[in-house]
């Protein structure tokens, strides 16, 4: 797995999208997921150098909302690189200095998958 997540909010199911070791992406709702495109060889190893770049791979297992943070979702992470990292940031919020390296991760692999199926 290059890179996966999913948010659980409240009063919605969990949702996500994760990307394996061959480009494959997939959409997830609930326990359920669907592919959805695929990244091509580059984009995979430019989102694999974003994970490492972000710094998620060092989370630690579980990250506890800061005092300032009421509310916001729950966001697992995961990644099987350089190690891997399997982890949960409470309070995936702006303004939550944990959450933000991850949540500019997501965007980056937003626009790889929005790439994707353009190229389609």
């Amino acid at each position: 797995m290059v890179f996966g997540y999913r948010t659980h909010g409240r009063g919605r199911p969990a949702d996500g999208m994760r990307v394996h070791d061959d480009g494959r992406v997939e959409l997830g709702e609930g326990d359920a997921w669907e592919p959805l495109t695929a990244l091509d060889a580059a984009a995979a190893d430019q989102l694999a150098e974003a994970v490492r770049a972000s710094g998620i791979l060092a989370l630690p297992e579980r990250t506890p909302a800061p005092p300032n943070i009421k509310g916001g979702d729950t966001c697992e992470l995961w990644s099987d690189l350089d190690g891997g990292v399997h982890a949960v940031v409470d309070g995936w919020a702006d303004g939550n200095p944990a959450a933000e390296p991850s949540m500019a991760l997501v965007m980056t692999l937003s626009g790889l998958v929005s790439a994707a199926q353009a190229a389609q």
